[in-house]
């Protein structure tokens, strides 16, 4: 247990050597969209997380730190990529971050899709060096909880990397699809838009449904600055697909539990 604790406290460590640059305590408060859009969506997306788990209502906090970090990752990988002045917000089911300014490689953007899950490997480290120490301490209540917001944490995540668009793995793939040529790229987005919404389907998901839909218009229709964007060689793609795996699998890992839980009961 103390060579795990050890082990997280230099992980994070080193995330926060790796992303320090990125942080200006002058631009903080820009980092969050303060908008009355902003609060529109965001008041109607904590609406929802009641709604859906008024059962289990200490999971809310949890829910919406673990997507504020997510989209602060994204804010950071921004900042670190030359962005001057990216926002994130709380929409409906999660949030969304955002720059006025385009992609200007196709790495770029693969990287920035990444770095909301690779930050919140930090917080997935975190929780589970937390649950250790408290259960040390003999908090066992507290482990238990710390123990299921990574398990959380993890599934959040593990769902975003999903190979489908516009989740963050769908838009990591279409970039390492650009590659091989927009045509692809285009035509990888659409097909697992379309697998995406195949599965919502056939889960009986209706919200998932209406997601995979808007991917689908979006998938059918990417900005010109995402198509214009340099392409990756095939080195810098094939280390993009190693960093979307590990990071896919680190999360998939620590979700396991729950995951095997919601399949269980999805199958009865």
């Amino acid at each position: 247990m103390t060579l795990s604790l050890a082990v997280g406290g230099g992980v994070l460590a080193l995330y926060l050597w790796m992303v320090w640059p990125a942080f200006d305590s002058r631009r903080w408060s820009l980092a969050i969209d303060i908008s009355a859009a902003s609060f529109i969506w965001g008041g109607l997306g904590v609406a929802l997380l009641v709604m859906l788990f008024y059962r289990t209502p200490e999971l809310i906090p949890l829910i919406i730190v673990a997507i504020m970090v997510h989209e602060y990752g994204h804010v950071l990988a921004y900042r670190l990529a030359g962005h001057s002045a990216p926002k994130f917000r709380l929409v409906p089911f999660g949030g969304v971050a955002i720059s006025n300014e385009p992609y200007k490689t196709q790495a770029e953007q693969a990287y920035i899709a990444l770095m909301g899950p690779g930050f919140s490997i930090a917080l997935l480290v975190a929780a589970s060096v937390a649950s250790g120490a408290l259960a040390m301490s003999g908090d066992l209540y507290g482990a238990r909880y710390a123990y299921h917001a990574a398990q959380l944490i993890g599934l959040l995540n593990a769902f975003n990397l999903l190979p489908f668009y516009p989740l963050d793995g769908g838009r990591v793939l279409r970039a390492i699809a650009m590659t091989i040529g927009p045509g692809t790229a285009t035509a990888f987005a659409v097909i697992m838009s379309g697998v995406f919404g195949a599965f919502a389907f056939l889960a009986q998901m209706p919200v998932l449904l209406l997601f995979a839909g808007l991917g689908l218009i979006a998938a059918l229709r990417p900005s010109r600055s995402e198509m214009l964007a340099t392409p990756m060689n095939a080195w810098v793609a094939l280390l993009a697909f190693l960093a979307y795996a590990a990071t896919f699998a680190a999360h998939a890992w620590v979700s396991l539990p729950w995951l095997a839980g919601i399949l269980s009961r999805a199958a009865g």
